[in-house]
């Protein structure tokens, strides 16, 4: 199995669309046929369009599990920007998958390969990070975050978490925690070959491993790669503590019930039922047992380098030269415009601004999200 390097931010989830003007219905055609025929050789397979927001989705296989899912040709080309869109898992390709991508990319789309992808924009992307610790030993807080939700199991007394996530799942920015090596547990358990044995043995072998992911989905405004600093930062407010150093400070009745609540449900539920006063004197008290091998700041810049180490994309689609004047360009500026004059065009007396009709207009073919559950991904 494929398990991304410790503390190194990597892409566990990427989505990218290239916008109609690029891919006309000239090279539509010539890209859908390349596809048909590699179903035809058996080297991809056609999925289903059923409610999806295009008429032609196909699979291609990377490596024996992580595959390259494109979508292209709208059902609504005139509601959607978007002529296709690439959706795979970066940190689960090794030297020679991502060496088969790029030359699958190059097979797929002839010779403007580079510049057709040297256009594209991120439409959903998921940024992880491994630690060598056990999320039993810790306690997560998002302050950006005002939802949240977590999942555990009980052993005997004790609950145990193995998800926490923060903010809600729907929207276009969330942040999880989990226990990557229980995952993996359950995932090598369910193999219907696999014996008790052989799980106990995995589990004595396997090392701690807490995964943590900022998602971003883009889908009212794909960013062109030389637009990434307009991203959210990822992990901005995400702060883990060291429980057994917060035991020291946390004595009263308070951080006594806040500890408990915490273990079995979360700490950041566990902050949510304090009142301002009491959460932020918590958190003065918390502020002394701040785990030293987190620092958010370390990963403000990572999305740009992790897109790079894709090796998918030419190093120039990601400066400013690279990327003017293209047509994923031209409509973002265009977006970005409208969407800031949002507050000052309201529509007549249904509320509603003239961006908003311009984004149901564009964005009225929007596909279903395929969610792939990174969380049961090896």
């Amino acid at each position: 199995m494929k398990l991304i390097p410790y503390e190194k931010a990597v892409i566990d989830k990427l989505k990218i669309v290239f916008h109609a003007h690029d891919v006309d219905r000239g090279t539509a055609k010539s890209i859908t046929s390349v596809l048909n025929d590699m179903v035809e050789e058996k080297k991809a397979r056609r999925l289903s369009s059923q409610g999806k927001g295009y008429i032609d989705r196909f699979s291609i296989l990377l490596n024996k599990k992580d595959g390259l899912l494109v979508e292209i040709n709208p059902n609504r080309p005139d509601n959607t920007p978007w002529a296709m869109t690439w959706e795979y898992t970066p940190s689960h390709l090794r030297k020679t998958d991502r060496a088969k991508l790029l030359a699958l990319a190059r097979q797929i789309l002839g010779a403007s390969a580079r510049e057709l992808l040297m256009g594209v924009a991120v439409y959903e992307i998921h940024l992880a990070v491994d630690f060598l610790q056990d999320i039993a030993n810790v306690m997560i807080e998002s302050r950006n975050k005002t939802s949240c939700g977590a999942w555990g199991k009980t052993f005997g007394t004790a609950a145990r978490l193995q998800s926490q996530y923060f903010g809600s799942s729907k929207s276009d920015h969330h942040q999880i925690a989990y226990d990557k090596r229980a995952e993996v547990l359950a995932a090598y358990a369910k193999r219907p070959e696999t014996k008790v044995s052989q799980v106990r043995a995995r589990r004595d072998d396997l090392e701690p491993r807490l995964r943590v992911e900022d998602r971003q989905r883009l889908s009212r405004c794909p960013v062109p790669l030389h637009k990434l600093q307009d991203l959210r930062e990822p992990f901005a407010g995400f702060h883990i503590y060291s429980l057994a150093v917060a035991e020291a400070f946390l004595k009263d009745q308070v951080g006594r019930l806040v500890l408990a609540l915490a273990q079995a449900s979360g700490l950041q539920l566990a902050l949510h039922q304090l009142d301002k006063a009491s959460r932020e004197r918590v958190r003065q008290q918390l502020a002394a047992a701040h785990v030293d091998w987190w620092d958010a700041r370390v990963y403000q810049h990572a999305v740009t380098a992790a897109l790079k180490a894709t090796q998918l994309f030419d190093s120039q689609a990601f400066t400013a030269e690279g990327g003017a004047g293209s047509a994923v360009d031209h409509w973002y500026a265009g977006s970005r415009e409208r969407q800031n004059q949002r507050s000052t065009g309201l529509n007549g007396a249904t509320g509603r601004t003239a961006d908003n009709d311009y984004l149901d207009e564009v964005f009225g073919a929007d596909d279903e999200e395929d969610g792939d559950g990174d969380e049961g991904d090896e």
